[in-house]
């Protein structure tokens, strides 16, 4: 079973946040996977953009969202609005920013993010740490994450989390996973 055909809760951390989530407004899901996340924010309320690098993983979005859309984008390509004008109420990055191919930094994607939300919009974001076992990804310090990588963003909830449990949609024994949100 390959991760976008398992069957996957919603993001504990969108779970976390649903009393102080916006129930009205435009969203962006990126890297959105196969759209669960994408879809609880629709049925929220929330006019849904989500975006992924993967045509699979788009198509399967599509098919679940109603009114949202959902678009083949690499998430190194969004751009701030040019008249400065941030229109997200909300922008979820569940899990994605890691995969960003170097030389890309997260902190660079984070920048842009930031001009997207609108002002006392969120952001909902998750990344993996230092100690994960995916070597090969872009992992972050909880303390570079603090001190450099959410500067211009209030910080409400900030879990770090170890924990060992097996990715969706595999077989193989239990990872490793430090992830902070």
């Amino acid at each position: 079973m390959s991760y976008l055909s398992a069957k996957k809760p919603i993001h504990p951390l969108l779970l976390d946040t649903e009393e102080i989530l916006p129930k009205k407004g435009l969203a962006l899901d990126l890297g959105c996977g196969s759209g669960e996340n994408a879809l609880w924010l629709e049925k929220r309320g929330l006019r849904v953009t989500a975006i992924d690098v993967n045509p699979e993983a788009v198509a399967i979005t599509k098919k679940k969202l109603q009114r949202g859309r959902a678009e083949v984008q690499d998430i190194r390509d969004i751009v701030s609005d040019p008249k400065g004008k941030a229109k997200y109420k909300v922008v979820v990055a569940i899990n994605a920013f890691q995969f960003l191919p170097r030389p890309t930094t997260i902190k660079s994607v984070i920048e842009k993010v930031y001009t997207l939300v609108q002002p006392k919009g969120f952001f909902v974001i998750s990344i993996f740490g230092e100690h994960d076992d995916w070597k090969q990804l872009q992992l972050v310090k909880p303390a570079y994450a603090r001190t450099a990588l959410f500067t211009n963003f209030t910080l409400i909830r900030y879990p770090e989390i170890d924990y060992d449990s097996r990715p969706a949609g595999q077989q193989k024994p239990p990872k490793p996973w430090h992830i902070f949100s």
